[in-house]
């Protein structure tokens, strides 16, 4: 939903008409010439007749975060914010005010301040120094890392890699925009945050994932961060992620044990970042409209991969494997003439050539659910293609694709919704090859892989069901037999002590 006139809009679930449940709220802001800060204020949790109320984020234009409760569109209870400068307060809050200094209110007017007591020295963070070379506000969160390095040697690492990170920062910005844009029309007075699915999707594009450490085992180094792909990511957290990730690359590979930071991310600009940045590959990001399409059915299919990897993980942070999602599909059916086992092996070695490069399969490779997402569209495009065959040989005219689309299928309230928003986005025209992804995608989704998978999770509570009824039966079976060994052992005690007493 969106309210054109008050630059706001909504999407998630409603009640009688009102917002209720889980959703976001945007409040979109004229950018600032120069800033680096998305300019838009963002709400993304549950509501309550129309109002935050529950757990929730709030992402401030000024880049502060704030996640915690709400109560009646007021922070109270439990939360976490994050000033501009990086700055952390956690604890309790009171009626949008933190419960420690009742007179400070955090984002009042999507503006923030600093927290109260700012000069005391016992309770800096040792990155929140203004002598940082990035600035005040772009304050690096690497303390795992510098963990790592003997204390006195911590602050020549900062340094070093904070200088770094100023030879690229320009570079860095860029592609920030780049990835952060994706999915979203362009537009002069918006941007957009980075969330933590984008940022994935520019690792991969990075082939980050092609050097000894998968997609799915770094999703795993910020698991106590990001706790879902939509998690927005601020630059300066953006830039730390690449930080720690460049170490996990790169750290076995440089000799000196001075200044690995800075080494380690130096050697992933150059080899990965620099050669291969925004050379988008995925498919849910090529297209405004399409992106539209995709995010859809990637909350169901987040459920779904999130389920399977906890059905099917002996660790708890184990994630699915390539050999599973294989699995899946054949349990559920979905293999013939043309999504055949090589041609689902060809979807997933797009992003990880490692899994199948023609010669050698390593199934047992984990997947993130990026990869299986964009696996998923992959399997849609080609299990659609009978339906293409048919419209094919016909004029690529946009009033003959709307006759035939008809023809295979009644109009969903997803396609009526689409249509409404490319009016009020008034998108460009989509070519026949974009509006076939579209239909192609819907089908697969709502006619084959979300019912069959339905069908297979009924089916395996009916056989568990049935697997604790046959249990139980045979328990009762046991204690009736017991019990009746025990009644015919007294029967025969009290026939032997007749027969003494005889």
């Amino acid at each position: 939903m969106r309210w054109v006139h008050l630059n706001q809009q909504y999407s998630g679930q409603w009640l009688n008409g009102i917002q209720d449940g889980k959703g976001t709220h945007t409040w979109f802001c004229k950018r600032v010439p120069c800033s680096q800060y998305p300019r838009m204020n963002e709400y993304r949790g549950e509501f309550s007749q129309g109002l935050r109320h529950g757990q929730g984020q709030f992402l401030y234009a000024s880049g502060a975060v704030y996640s915690g409760e709400w109560k009646h569109n007021q922070k109270h209870g439990q939360g976490k914010y994050t000033c501009e400068n990086g700055r952390v307060y956690e604890g309790e809050f009171h009626k949008d005010c933190v419960a420690e200094f009742p007179s400070f209110t955090p984002g009042m007017s999507g503006v923030t301040t600093s927290l109260p007591e700012e000069n005391d020295s016992s309770k800096r963070s040792p990155q929140s120094s203004t002598n940082s070379a990035l600035g005040s506000d772009m304050v690096l969160h690497i303390n795992t890392l510098l963990d790592r390095v003997p204390e006195d040697h911590r602050d020549q690492e900062l340094k070093q890699a904070e200088f770094v990170v100023l030879r690229y920062f320009g570079l860095l910005r860029e592609i920030y925009r780049f990835y952060s844009s994706l999915g979203h029309e362009k537009s002069p007075d918006k941007t957009f945050p980075l969330t933590y699915l984008q940022f994935s999707r520019f690792l991969l594009d990075c082939r980050v994932h092609q050097h000894g450490i998968t997609q799915a085992q770094i999703d795993h180094l910020f698991a106590d961060q990001v706790y879902s792909p939509y998690t927005a990511i601020l630059p300066r957290e953006c830039i730390s992620y690449i930080i720690i990730v460049a170490y996990h690359v790169y750290h076995k590979d440089i000799e000196s044990s001075q200044n690995i930071l800075g080494a380690c991310f130096s050697k992933l600009m150059k080899q990965n970042i620099i050669p291969n940045a925004k050379n988008v590959k995925g498919s849910p990001f090529c297209h405004p409209v399409l992106a539209s399409v995709a995010c859809h059915y990637s909350d169901r299919c987040l459920e779904i991969y999130q389920a399977l990897c906890k059905a099917n993980s002996v660790r708890p942070d184990q994630s699915l494997t390539a050999r599973q999602f294989v699995w899946l599909l054949k349990d559920l059916s979905l293999y013939d003439s043309e999504l055949t086992l090589s041609k689902v092996l060809e979807i997933l070695s797009v992003d990880s050539p490692a899994i199948n490069d023609g010669i050698h399969n390593n199934l047992d490779l984990e997947i993130s659910f990026l990869e299986f997402f964009d696996a998923l569209l992959g399997c849609a495009e080609v299990k659609g293609q009978r339906i293409q065959t048919d419209v094919e040989s016909q004029t690529d005219d946009t009033s003959h694709w709307d006759d035939t689309t008809q023809n295979i299928t009644k109009p969903s309230s997803l396609q009526l919704a689409l249509s409404v928003e490319m009016e009020q986005r008034q998108s460009p025209v989509l070519t026949f090859k974009e509006k076939d992804w579209m239909q192609k995608t819907q089908q697969f989704f709502t006619q084959t892989f979300f019912p069959t998978y339905e069908h297979s999770v009924k089916l395996e509570e009916e056989r568990l069901k049935l697997r604790e009824k046959n249990i139980s039966g045979l328990a009762d079976a046991d204690e009736a037999r017991h019990t009746e060994q025990l009644e015919a052992e007294e029967r025969q005690d009290e026939d032997g002590k007749r027969v003494s007493k005889q």
